[in-house]
This record gives C-alpha cells, structure tokens and sequence, in this order.
C-alpha cells in the first residue's frame, strides 16, 4: 500500500521571470524545479508541511503556507510570477528591493 500522496504544482505562465524557473521548497527541502507552463506532481507524505516557492539565483520568494495533506486527497498549487508585475514602478521596486520574502505567488487550489 503506497502511503504517500500526490501533490500537483501548476506554473502559470507570465512574463515577469519568465525565463527562470523556480525552486519547490517543502518543509526547508528543495523537492524539484518548475519552469514556465509546466505541471509537476511530488509525492509528499501525509501531515503537515510548510511549502514555498523561490527564484533559485536570489532571495525573492512565496509567502511561506502551512498545509496539512491528508492521506487520499489530491492537492493542486498554482505558482504565479511576480506579484509587482505590472505598470506601477513602486510596487515593483517594493516587492524587489523591500518585501521580497512576497516576491512570488503560491496559491492552494483546492482548500477545504
């Protein structure tokens, strides 16, 4: 009997970043890399697990989320680009040079 669950990351595509892929981090443990379009499914036991997502050549990162996977149940993560992408020049000075530990965007899909 496998004891392990299947956890998907999906990676949006987006211009910010677009050419760097990113580090999956769980639990402190970089369990693989993610590029632009790809999907990637990680067998992650069940219990608790704090997962983030990082630019692996700098220190821009996710917010950092504490999820409790449940045996039998699949889980799906959206990784989006940077979250100052856009045409406001502050946000995007803020969220490089400032609150770069926001950097990226890592989202649960299914919650509940």
């Amino acid at each position: 009997m496998n004891t392990n669950f299947n956890v998907n990351f999906k990676r949006k595509k987006a211009w910010a970043n677009k050419f760097s892929p990113f580090d999956i981090i769980v639990d402190g443990q970089k369990i693989g890399r993610i590029k632009e379009g790809e999907n990637k499914d990680f067998e992650i036991l069940p219990g608790i697990h704090e997962f983030f997502i990082r630019v692996p050549w700098s220190w821009h990162r996710s917010k950092k989320l504490t999820f409790d996977i449940k045996f039998g149940k699949q889980y799906i993560f959206i990784c989006k680009g940077s979250t100052g992408s856009g045409f406001n020049p502050f946000l995007n000075f803020w969220y490089v040079f400032v609150d770069f530990n926001n950097y990226l965007v890592l989202e649960i899909l299914n919650d509940d």
